[in-house]
């Protein structure tokens, strides 16, 4: 149960994040009329998004690219500097982390398997991510394959072969091809 604590955060930790760290954020990156897109506090969003059937609809926005690189950094921030929070909730700040989801990508990326030398560092590349990036955290990739017959006949995959398409695919060892298709 203690390491499902790691990626569930508190009512506290949620205020601060909102409240201290991504209005502020806003505010500072963009415009007073960006700001004021959202609602001023997460008690705010939380009335916003209650639902009369008890179902939640959270805001959701689309930030313009610019925003992307300093983001993530503007809100530690805001909360590591405030000097009205207690030192505990400054130091939460410095440690806690992003998950990037890039979506709406399907056939953005279309190549044949002869040709698959590159690809993903194009789409990296594509999305303004680092090329370290890959070697600086935790990353799940969800890359579909499609295999046809030229002659019309029916393909049946086995998940077994995951690991051997991963390694030819991308270039790399069995052992991080392996690592790479388990869950």
């Amino acid at each position: 149960m203690e390491r499902a604590r790691l990626f569930l955060t508190t009512k506290r930790e949620r205020e601060l994040w909102y409240d201290h760290g991504f209005q502020k954020a806003i505010e500072t990156l963009g415009t007073t009329h960006l700001a004021s897109e959202y609602p001023a506090t997460i008690e705010a969003e939380h009335a916003r998004a209650k639902k009369r059937s008890g179902q939640v609809s959270w805001t959701t926005k689309m930030l313009d690219e610019s925003f992307v690189p300093q983001f993530a950094g503007e809100i530690r921030h805001q909360i590591s500097t405030n000097w009205n929070l207690p030192e505990n909730d400054r130091k939460w700040a410095s440690d806690f982390f992003f998950i990037h989801m890039i979506q709406g990508v399907k056939y953005a990326n279309i190549h044949h398997f002869n040709d698959a030398e590159g690809g993903l560092e194009r789409f990296l590349a594509s999305s303004n991510i680092q090329p370290t990036a890959m070697e600086n955290g935790r990353w799940w990739i969800d890359v579909g394959i499609e295999i046809s017959s030229s002659q019309g006949h029916c393909i049946q995959w086995r998940t077994a072969g995951h690991c051997a398409m991963v390694r030819m695919t991308l270039g790399v060892t069995e052992q991080k091809a392996s690592t790479m298709t388990k869950v």
